[in-house]
């Protein structure tokens, strides 16, 4: 069913950030959007997107509200570096 092109433990990975956006009420895209503009060096996040549709799913990610306790959980499970910067 996985590519064997995918390196090991990728899939439980990302299975354990799916789980612990759903325990705070966001899914893996809209963190992910919003993880990537969280650096201060970020200028611009160019998400892409095959429809309108799509780009207003990105958009209402970007403007959606994701708890600190999530990005701390995710930082206590080593899922992301302690130092990281996150969405604030």
């Amino acid at each position: 069913m996985y590519s064997k092109d995918i390196p090991e433990g990728y899939w439980k990975q990302r299975d354990r950030l799916s789980a612990i956006a759903h325990e705070h009420g966001t899914d893996l895209r809209t963190a992910a959007l919003q993880f990537t503009a969280a650096p201060d060096v970020v200028a611009a996040t160019i998400p892409g997107a095959r429809n309108a549709v799509q780009a207003r799913e990105n958009r209402a990610s970007m403007d959606a509200d994701i708890p600190a306790e999530f990005w701390q959980a995710l930082k206590e499970e080593g899922l992301i570096a302690e130092n990281a910067p996150t969405p604030s």
